[in-house]
C-alpha cells in the first residue's frame, strides 16, 4: 500500500527539512522587499521554481538500498530507495520506504512513489516561454542544500 505523506515521512521531514539551510533561506528571502510582504512557501510553484536537472549519469538502485536511520527515543525509521530510470519519459522514479522499529520489531511500514520529471535546462525554458513566461533569470543557488549541493532557481515572470 503506497502512503503518500504519511506518519513516518512526516517525522523524518520535520527532523531533516523543517528549518531551511542557511544558503537556501538566504537566498529566498533576498526576494522580500519588506516586513508586511506576503510569502508563500518556498518552492511551492506560484514565481520561483527549482527543478531537478537531468543529469548524464543517473543512478539507479535496482534493490532496497537503506539511506537513511534516524532514531527518535526508543523507536528508529529506516529509509530505503529503490529507483529506476525512464529514458522516453525522462522521469526517475524512485520508491521510498519508510520502516519503524522498536528494537528488533518492525512496527510500521510506508510505501511513497515519488516520480520526478528531469529537464535539460533548454528544455524547460522552452516549457515556461511556450506558457507565457518569457523575462526568465536562472539563479544558481550554491551549497543551498548543504556544501558542495547546488540548485537552479527559475525566477519567472509574465
Amino acid at each position: 500500500m503506497d502512503d503518500y505523506y504519511g506518519e513516518l515521512c512526516t517525522r523524518l521531514y520535520e527532523v531533516d527539512k523543517s528549518v531551511a539551510k542557511r544558503k537556501e533561506l538566504e537566498f529566498y528571502l533576498s526576494f522580500v522587499k519588506d516586513q508586511n510582504m506576503k510569502v508563500l512557501e518556498p518552492m511551492c510553484g506560484k514565481i520561483l521554481l527549482t527543478i531537478i536537472k537531468k543529469k548524464s549519469e543517473i543512478e539507479e538502485l535496482v534493490d532496497w538500498t537503506e539511506t537513511n536511520r534516524v532514531s527518535f527515543n526508543k523507536e528508529i525509521i529506516v529509509v530505503y530507495k529503490k529507483s529506476f530510470y525512464d529514458r522516453k519519459a525522462s522521469s526517475l522514479n524512485t520508491k521510498i520506504k519508510y520502516e519503524l522499529l522498536q528494537g528488533n520489531q518492525t512496527k510500521k511500514v510506508e510505501i511513497m512513489d515519488f516520480p520526478l520529471r528531469l529537464y535539460g535546462s533548454e528544455e524547460f525554458e522552452r516549457i515556461l516561454s511556450s506558457n507565457g513566461f518569457n523575462n526568465l533569470t536562472v539563479h544558481e543557488v550554491k551549497d543551498g542544500y548543504g556544501e558542495g549541493i547546488s540548485f537552479s532557481v527559475y525566477e519567472c515572470r509574465i
